[in-house]
């Protein structure tokens, strides 16, 4: 989440927490009531959105990493039995085609390791019933396929989470938006309004609405508008 909506979202906390405190004041205006209620649904919105923002690539990277492990380690065994093979049967094509490192595997590419699995399933398939002397055996072979297909599940799985990562905080951007728009539009009006009833009251929303630019010493609205030097 980018700084400006996470300092935002700090002030419109604090902006509730203050028409919480002063509820008695506005309590019998129906309109300050509605816009009150409006702000408190469309936060919460922007705190569900946000966690989700937040929880959508959280995990994936361990995961994946765990999993290029254990592949690789499966993969090296087997191309490792398939270049013995084709060392029996002097076939120069497969001990070529099998020269598959462990260390490779983990030091290529994502795409590279996902084109050499490829190829170390084909061949497996291809030679599985002389793998079993090899110590290659079924359940390594339903391993390996296993795990591979978690592996590449797992790559892509990142992908699937920026895309929906991107639609979280386009309706987080969207959100605040909606929110800036009726604080400006609405309450920044209303306190106006009461203001003669609570001074303290005033005082303190008006406080509540600055937003701290950290690094300038600067504050503003939720607009965007300067309203004070800090520095």
């Amino acid at each position: 989440m980018k700084k400006k909506i996470k300092r935002k979202m700090s002030m419109y906390r604090m902006v509730i927490d203050v028409l919480n405190e002063y509820q008695p004041v506005w309590a019998s205006t129906p309109k300050f009531v509605s816009a009150h209620a409006l702000l408190n649904g469309k936060f919460e919105l922007l705190q569900t959105q946000a966690e989700k923002e937040r929880s959508y690539t959280m995990g994936v990277k361990d995961t994946r990493d765990s999993l290029r492990a254990e592949v690789a380690a499966l993969g090296a065994r087997i191309a490792s039995a398939l270049s013995a093979l084709g060392a029996e049967r002097d076939d120069l094509e497969l001990i070529a085609q099998s020269r598959i490192t462990e260390s490779q595997l983990l030091r290529y590419s994502q795409g590279d390791m996902i084109i050499l699995m490829g190829r170390i399933r084909l061949l497996m398939v291809t030679h599985a019933e002389a793998l079993g002397e090899f110590g290659i055996t079924p359940f390594i072979i339903d391993q390996f396929t296993t795990k591979r297909d978690e592996m590449v599940a797992n790559i892509m799985a990142p992908r699937k989470a920026i895309v929906k990562r991107k639609d979280a905080s386009s309706q987080i951007v969207a959100l605040s938006e909606d929110i800036d728009r009726l604080l400006r539009d609405k309450l920044d009006k209303l306190i106006l309004v009461l203001r003669p009833s609570s001074e303290s009251f005033f005082t303190e929303y008006t406080a509540a609405r600055m937003i701290l630019e950290y690094g300038n010493g600067t504050s503003g609205t939720s607009d965007g508008s300067e309203t004070y030097n800090n520095a």
